[in-house]
């Protein structure tokens, strides 16, 4: 399996938003009620400005990759197209060992980004929330190394910013709380060889949000849910279902 394409409705938020997320769900179980929409197509240029008659820019050209992609499907209503808003691919890159390459296509208010990672340090830092691709490190790191990232959010919940021992026999600290050590981190090239099945692929992972950014219908944790979908299907070749179900 080359790629894999994951889309998903926005959401629009009926009662008992924040509930499920800290400090609130740290300290009563939260309870949350949403509605899945289609939405119609907004349209961007490569700069993020809304414009129903483009299709959309690409980042390809600031690496000089490409993946073949087949668009989602919709329904036709009034002669305009409803669609799922929210989508990730992820897709194997031959001749690529040891690199990740995030891409976030352009979307309505936002231009797209791109950037490569070539180690296991620069995929665990995604503390900032602030830094454009801190949802995709995070995603990407809880999958390839889920240990790691445990420990990097762990270290990060406590201190507001992630621990790196240096001593790569501390696998503690003082508290007992986990931590990572720079010098156990293991190279990226073999992680990405053991979740990918082979030797010399790299990863990417494309993302695209047909919605204003911060408009409360999903861009951030329904865009996680796709990314860990896509990813998902990419490392296993099986067919994901919600509900844990797999064909």
């Amino acid at each position: 399996m080359a790629a894999v394409r994951a889309e998903y409705p926005a959401r629009i938020n009926l009662a008992g938003g924040w509930t499920d997320t800290p400090p609130y769900s740290l300290e009563r179980q939260g309870a949350v009620l949403h509605v899945a929409v289609l939405t119609a197509s907004m349209g961007v240029g490569g700069d993020g400005s809304a414009d129903a008659t483009a299709s959309g820019g690409s980042c390809d050209a600031a690496f000089g990759y490409s993946a073949n992609e087949s668009g989602g499907g919709g329904s036709a209503v009034l002669g305009g197209r409803l669609r799922r808003a929210i989508s990730a691919t992820a897709v194997r890159l031959p001749g690529k060992p040891g690199v990740i390459r995030l891409v976030s296509d352009p979307g309505p208010g936002a231009p797209g980004r791109a950037e490569e990672l070539h180690t296991t340090a620069a995929l665990l830092s995604h503390a900032d929330p602030s830094h454009p691709f801190a949802l995709h490190r995070a995603c990407v790191a809880l999958v390839l190394v889920p240990g790691y990232a445990i420990a990097a959010a762990d270290c990060t919940s406590r201190d507001g910013q992630g621990r790196q021992q240096t001593d790569a026999t501390d696998a503690t600290d003082a508290r007992g709380a986990p931590t990572y050590s720079i010098d156990a981190l293991p190279e990226l090239s073999a992680v990405l060889e053991a979740f990918l099945g082979g030797a010399g692929i790299g990863l990417e992972v494309r993302t695209h949000v047909d919605l204003p950014r911060g408009s409360g219908l999903g861009t951030s944790s329904v865009l996680a849910l796709a990314t860990l979908h896509a990813l998902h299907e990419l490392s296993t070749g099986c067919e994901w279902r919600p509900g844990g179900r797999e064909q």
